[in-house]
């Protein structure tokens, strides 16, 4: 059986629904993994930052892994099985999904986790996004 990468991602915003934004994706299996993250210079929404931090993830994966993404995120997860999209930014970060994916010769599924739960490597996903977006706030607003 082929080892499983597991990509478990979240995003974040300071505000309701938009406003500075961060992400985060932990990519690996539990013998080794890493947790990479960073923040848009710009407003996002929540689900913008964590369907990037799904891109970020996967760019991340081995060439030809079998991967399993989780995100707390219903609408990534329609994004990501073909939802049509109007943004222009989230269609774009789409298709470079699907690039990378298919770059890198992925087998990709994609699995709901529950938010805010006890699930502590989703809990250290969610929080260094939340870190990542109050640093984003920082930087646009120049207030802590």
């Amino acid at each position: 059986m082929d080892k499983i990468t597991m990509v478990i991602v979240d995003g974040s915003v300071i505000g309701t629904g938009k406003g500075p934004g961060g992400w985060a994706a932990w990519v690996g299996d539990l013998d080794k993994n890493t947790l990479c993250s960073g923040q848009f210079d710009h407003i996002v929404g929540n689900n913008t930052a964590e369907l990037y931090a799904v891109l970020m993830g996967i760019s991340q994966c081995s060439h030809g892994s079998s991967v399993l993404i989780w995100t707390d995120s219903r609408e990534v997860i329609h994004w990501l099985n073909g939802k049509p999209i109007r943004d222009p930014t989230i269609k774009e970060i789409r298709l470079a999904i699907g690039d990378a994916i298919d770059a890198l010769e992925l087998q990709v599924t994609v699995q709901k986790i529950k938010g805010h739960h006890q699930n502590t490597i989703h809990n250290e996903v969610d929080e260094e996004a939340h870190a990542q977006a109050k640093l984003a706030y920082q930087r646009i607003y120049g207030e802590s």
